[in-house]
């Protein structure tokens, strides 16, 4: 598999899932929800996930996709906490 088809998929997915989280009730950030952020995330998932499959094959692209997306889901919110303040604290 190239590499650069290999850092094409995981970009896509991780702003796949950063789309997604952006666009959850549970974004912390300043600015507002971003709504079009659930098709924009969706899109480039399935992007990611034709990404893996060229590169892979089937069985491994989609589990390989799907590690690299779950891996966004779950580091984004960590790393959005870690970042910035809960509002009960910047209310202090």
């Amino acid at each position: 598999m190239p590499p650069l088809l290999i850092w094409f998929a995981i970009a896509t997915a991780w702003l796949s899932a950063f789309a997604l989280y952006r666009a959850s009730p549970h974004y912390r950030g300043e600015a507002r929800r971003w709504r079009a952020g659930n098709p924009v995330g969706l899109a480039l998932a399935v992007l990611s996930l034709a990404a893996w499959i060229v590169g892979l094959g089937t069985g491994a692209g989609i589990s390989v996709m799907l590690a690299t997306w779950m891996l966004g889901l779950v580091g984004l919110p960590y790393l959005d906490y870690w970042r910035s303040p809960s509002k009960s604290e910047a209310n202090r």
